[in-house]
């Protein structure tokens, strides 16, 4: 699976939406058609922040 990046502050806001549990923001993301396998600039998805604050 190739890794996609954004190059703007919408993954990181959607990251930080992942850190806090905001799940009805991410929803509305997903929903938009948005690419989940896209990362930051450490090499993180929402998916692995979101598992990361859950342990």
């Amino acid at each position: 699976m190739k890794k996609t990046t954004n190059k703007n502050s919408v993954i990181d806001t959607v990251i930080e939406s992942a850190k806090t549990g905001d799940t009805g923001r991410i929803t509305k993301w997903l929903d938009s058609n948005n690419d989940p396998n896209q990362y930051d600039k450490n090499g993180w998805t929402p998916l692995l922040w979101a598992y990361a604050e859950a342990i």
